[in-house]
């Protein structure tokens, strides 16, 4: 039910990807950041949503195309064995989070299935003990530039931090990797070639732009995030 819900935004924006199911933006405050200090961690990485190979024949048939497509993102996912990024994120920045806030009990749950938007449900997997900090990717998959040959991946995700004592969200992040028209730009086929290698490049260069703006924005407070700007 939650995917299907989904589809038409997805069609109505051509990959200009939603957030219509994350979090509003929070930013974490100096107050807030220093309750972090020595905290226990709980690391938290929702399945992601489905891999979205957008083709300029797919485009032209609205829901259908989208389901096409979606069928055939599952397909190169198990054969090309795609790495959700937010297992990149998840790591890069629980170990930033770690070291800047001295947090020694880090725990990992593994992969859930199903996103959980409520602060005080994700709170009660770490045992409303500490925070937690959770990633989803919530889109990823390629798009063609409109009256183009040539192609681009796009990538969306979120990041949360959650007092998990308290039941209280404290920040909330999301990153949205959509590149402009390039001449470089690659062709579908050169994205897919040698088993996706170039597809798999652009998706690990987009965990790590993601990377690199949560941490200005989620370690070090508000203050941190203004000095990064």
């Amino acid at each position: 039910m939650f995917k299907t819900v989904r589809y038409l935004p997805i069609v109505g924006v051509l990959f200009g990807f939603l957030g219509g199911c994350a979090t509003a933006p929070t930013h974490l405050s100096d107050k807030d950041s220093s309750s972090l200090t020595g905290g226990k961690l709980t690391v938290v990485q929702y399945e992601p949503d489905f891999f979205l190979p957008m083709t300029n024949t797919k485009g032209m048939f609205a829901v259908v195309g989208v389901a096409a497509a979606i069928g055939e993102g599952k397909k190169l996912v198990k054969e090309m064995q795609l790495v959700d990024p937010a297992s990149t994120i998840k790591t890069a920045l629980s170990q930033s989070l770690a070291e800047h806030y001295v947090m020694d009990d880090i725990t990992v749950i593994p992969q859930i299935k199903d996103y959980e938007n409520d602060p005080k449900a994700v709170s009660a997997m770490a045992g409303n003990h500490g925070f937690v900090l959770d990633v989803r990717t919530f889109g990823w998959g390629t798009m063609y530039y409109p009256f183009k040959t040539q192609y681009k991946v796009n990538y969306i995700a979120q990041a949360r931090l959650i007092n998990a004592r308290q039941g209280r969200l404290i920040s909330a992040e999301s990153c949205t990797i959509n590149d402009k028209y390039s001449k470089q730009a690659p062709t579908y086929d050169q994205l897919m070639a040698n088993n996706g290698a170039l597809l798999k490049t652009k998706l690990n260069q987009a965990a790590q732009e993601c990377i690199r703006q949560f941490n200005a924005k989620m370690v070090g407070g508000a203050t941190a995030a203004v000095a990064a700007k």
